[in-house]
């Protein structure tokens, strides 16, 4: 309670002195006040049914604890008028005695919890109470904590505590590690514990409790933890806990299979969809490699240099009459063009020659002829597969680098501007070379 709440209840507070033995009242007395020893302690004796008067230890007050109006009985024997108990005094002891509607009235006023009691008010089962008896239940319960990805619970165990998240997140796991809930603050588990005055929860829980944040921290809440409150709010809070369990609201006892079958139908959706995948790729391979366009075929050249072939020295290999020319600067032997497929629409060399002896080529010539894809090679790999959107054609000057290059386009050939040379670091294109005759003179 507040210090405000406090001084009022003195206001109204009537002190008893009781000797040892003395009755303090007995069954059957008119209801209307409740107790508190400030120093001593009382025994509670409770009347047995048809015994004729046989009275039995119910339990002990001692320092600082309340009887009388809400601890007689419960629930069930509040509407009666009389008590249903007895209370004696063990020792000598000092009694406060306040009437029972100034209580209850200084209890509802300012009844405002605090940080940890309003996590606790919003718990389905403690909703019911007020803030001064969320506070009393505060300072009974037990606290603990728990370091990331340490087991709580596993499946298969009962809690022999109801763990209530102060701080920290949890996960409920299945045992394929499917996640089924996480647990925020506010949060609880093990709820059935309470119930039970051995500490032993009556169900097995049917997932695993994992600590998913670096720390996380419990109140440990036990039937013995509500001894402190009155009999009626006892009572109420455990038929709450009962309903709970009946309607399975307690975390631990979702074993998870709604969990279990939406990932199997993901599972299964998704080796669906991999081999509709397989299935189309290898239909669009194997459609590929029956349905290979002419284009594709690779053209192998031989390097920039005193060896690469020009277009006036292109023969036809099957002339064997035709006079051999030599390359510069006294290199012997003769390079060819060596294709390594021909297909329809590809020039023989005897034509290539006799279309480039007729004069220069320029982009109209070779618009007007069907002019066999040339690939170009780069130094470090002379032989590359193109498609019909590269190069189709190109012309080198005897340095070896490329004068024109034409790109095939629907409506023909297209000349790009200002060819680059292919590598200008490359030896095979150094400037210094003696240049040879130039291209449009052989061919004049």
């Amino acid at each position: 309670l507040s210090s405000d709440q406090l001084l009022e209840l003195l206001k109204h507070a009537e002190f008893l002195d009781v000797e040892l033995g003395e009755m303090i009242y007995k069954d059957g007395d008119p209801i209307g006040h409740v107790y508190v020893v400030v120093n001593g302690s009382v025994t509670i004796e409770r009347a047995l049914e048809g015994t004729d008067g046989v009275r039995v230890f119910a339990t002990s007050v001692f320092d600082g604890r309340a009887f009388g109006d809400g601890w007689d009985g419960g629930r069930n024997r509040a509407s009666s008028n009389v008590r249903w108990t007895t209370a004696v005094a063990q020792e000598r002891s000092l009694l406060l005695r306040f009437s029972t509607p100034v209580y209850m009235e200084v209890l509802q006023k300012d009844d405002v919890c605090s940080e940890n009691a309003s996590r606790l008010k919003s718990l389905p089962f403690l909703s019911e109470c007020s803030a001064g008896e969320l506070e009393m239940l505060l300072m009974t319960l037990e606290t603990g904590f728990a370091g990331y990805a340490f087991t709580v619970l596993r499946p298969g165990e009962r809690p022999n505590r109801c763990r209530i998240l102060a701080e920290g997140r949890l996960s409920l796991l299945t045992d394929a590690k499917l996640e089924v809930k996480e647990l925020v603050p506010g949060s609880f588990f093990g709820v059935g514990a309470i119930l039970s005055g051995r500490g032993s929860c009556s169900y097995a829980s049917e997932v695993e409790v994992t600590v998913t944040s670096m720390v996380a921290h419990f109140y440990l809440m036990s039937r013995k933890s509500l001894s402190p409150l009155p009999d009626v709010v006892q009572e109420s809070i455990l038929d709450s806990v009962r309903r709970m369990i009946a309607d399975c609201q307690d975390p631990i006892q979702d074993d998870g299979r709604h969990v279990i079958r939406r990932d199997q139908e993901w599972r299964l959706r998704k080796q669906r969809s991999l081999a509709e995948v397989k299935r189309t790729s290898d239909r669009s391979a194997a459609s590929a490699g029956e349905m290979r366009p002419r284009s594709a075929v690779a053209g192998r050249w031989c390097p920039a240099g005193p060896g690469r072939p020009f277009a006036e020295s292109l023969e036809s290999p099957s002339t064997p009459s035709a006079p051999r020319r030599r390359g510069r600067a006294g290199s012997s032997g003769r390079s060819e063009l060596q294709r390594s497929k021909s297909g329809p629409g590809r020039l023989k060399s005897s034509e290539r020659l006799s279309m480039t002896a007729s004069g220069p080529l320029t982009p109209s010539s070779l618009a007007r002829t069907q002019t066999p894809m040339m690939r170009s090679t780069t130094p470090s790999s002379f032989m590359r597969a193109t498609t019909p959107s590269m190069l189709s054609r190109t012309m080198y000057s005897p340095d070896g680098r490329p004068l024109a290059i034409f790109c095939r386009t629907p409506e023909g050939f297209e000349l790009l501007p200002n060819p680059a040379p292919l590598n200008c670091v490359d030896r095979r294109h150094r400037p210094d070379r003696a240049p040879a005759t130039p291209l449009a003179a052989r061919t004049s």
